[in-house]
């Protein structure tokens, strides 16, 4: 009877460990789904939200046109996202691919396209640069701008000297590069002639002429023209132009609201303004 006792005893207590093992691998196996699905809450939340269902906090769809770049960017409503050549973001069953929104902001900030050139820049009323009023400025294809020295009049783009704008409004000086190893570098890789040094502390004519190539380049905002974007169709609707208002940021940044579509009649503020 004793060895009997002895026995339920023992089984009774397998039991009870074997209750306590199973109890301890549902609590562990809850806790690992509820991290997993905590873990995959947060990948989908870093995810672009442009329906209906979900959007950020005050109902925006930003994309923004980085001028130094000239690289196109969303608002996850986390953080700004590159968008890729090839990809596109959708809205209310429209797709806005990155073609469609590279060519808009281009065409819109430089009117003039990829072309290079010679254009005149006229200055403001009464203002003058080194005695000129107008002076002829040369836009590269990548869009940053040359502009004469003053003292030395005519200039070659490929030779110098010049002055340069780039496309971040840095502001640098250009002159023939002598050096004979550079020259047959430069000569091998197809590259101007050209070695360039910022400038770092611009003041009096220099400022006013830098500031009138900035105005130049800004005239679409100044105006307050509106961009035009092309909503490509998908299953449910048609390809159809929206019009928005361009709201440059931090001098750099070209920013629209694509949940902002212009009204018949409606206009954009000038940049000024």
């Amino acid at each position: 009877m004793n060895k009997r006792g002895n026995g339920e005893t023992s089984s009774q207590g397998g039991a009870i460990i074997a209750a306590i093992i199973a109890a301890l691998v549902l609590v562990i196996a809850a806790i690992g789904v509820s991290m997993y699905l905590k873990s995959s809450e947060t990948q989908f939340s870093l995810l672009p939200e442009f329906s209906d269902k979900k959007e950020s906090p005050n109902g925006d769809v930003l994309v923004k046109f980085e001028i130094p770049t000239q690289k196109i960017y969303y608002y996850n409503n986390v953080k700004w996202v590159e968008l890729k050549p090839g990809k596109f973001i959708e809205i209310d069953n429209y797709k806005i691919t990155y073609d469609n929104l590279n060519n808009s902001f281009f065409n819109y900030y430089y009117p003039y396209g990829r072309a290079f050139g010679y254009e005149k820049v006229f200055l403001e009323k009464g203002e003058k640069v080194f005695g000129f009023d107008v002076f002829d400025i040369y836009r590269f294809e990548n869009g940053s701008i040359a502009l004469p020295i003053f003292s030395e009049g005519a200039y070659n783009p490929k030779l110098g000297p010049y002055y340069l704008i780039s496309l971040s409004n840095k502001f640098f000086r250009c002159d023939p590069d002598r050096s004979f190893i550079s020259y047959l570098f430069r000569s091998l890789i197809g590259l101007p002639q050209i070695e360039c040094k910022e400038i770092f502390s611009l003041s009096g004519d220099l400022e006013k002429a830098r500031r009138a190539v900035i105005n130049y380049r800004d005239k679409p905002l100044i105006e307050g023209r509106p961009i035009t974007i092309r909503f490509s169709k998908t299953e449910k609707t048609i390809s159809q132009d929206f019009s928005f208002c361009v709201e440059k940021k931090y001098d750099k940044d070209l920013v629209v609201n694509l949940r902002k579509p212009l009204s018949e009649g409606e206009i954009c503020p000038k940049l000024e303004e």
